[in-house]
């Protein structure tokens, strides 16, 4: 017990602190997604009462105003392949604690094969050129309705040598499959 000086009364008072608890902002894994297709985020925010998504890139976000908004990329973002989208989020309190999370979305741009003009005449028994064009592919391959053999099938440019088959039924169709990246 304490003693009073000079038998003046002791007095006392007391407060109570009470500790924020910080923000804290998850937006979940990188994603990867193949282009023309939009990105569902699973974000999270707790202990904030403000929160907005930011992107590096140039897409829009639809629900932005919510933590699981779905995000459509940009012209930007497909050419560049990549963009990082940010939740930000803060607390309007004296603290003034802000946090941020971000994740990196990768875009897979789709392949895009071209066999050449759509249709064409040879002689029976003549070898026929190919000159394929295609972009954004990890393997391509040529390939026949009919019984003929290619010089490569697995190369843009090559041949096809047209099979008895082919030359008895006056046609056979060609066609150039080009495969992309995953997860196109």
């Amino acid at each position: 017990t304490a003693i009073p000086l000079n038998n003046c009364p002791l007095v006392s008072e007391t407060i109570n602190v009470q500790f924020a608890d910080p923000v804290m902002v998850d937006v979940g894994a990188d994603g990867l997604i193949c282009e023309g297709e939009n990105f569902d985020i699973l974000g999270a925010v707790t202990n904030a009462q403000n929160y907005f998504w930011t992107t590096s890139g140039d897409g829009m976000f639809v629900n932005g105003n919510t933590t699981e908004p779905t995000y459509i990329p940009g012209p930007l973002d497909i050419n560049s392949g990549l963009v990082i989208i940010t939740l930000n989020a803060d607390q309007t309190n004296s603290c003034q604690n802000i946090a941020s999370d971000s994740l990196l979305l990768t875009i897979t741009k789709e392949a895009i094969a071209d066999a050449g003009p759509s249709s064409d005449t040879i002689c029976g028994g003549d070898v026929y050129p190919l000159n394929g064009v295609a972009i954004n592919y990890i393997t391509l391959e040529w390939t026949t309705t009919g019984d003929g053999v290619f010089g490569n099938p697995g190369s843009l440019m090559t041949f096809y040598d047209p099979g008895v088959n082919d030359i008895s039924n006056g046609f056979v169709t060609l066609t150039l499959v080009a495969i992309g990246g995953i997860p196109c």
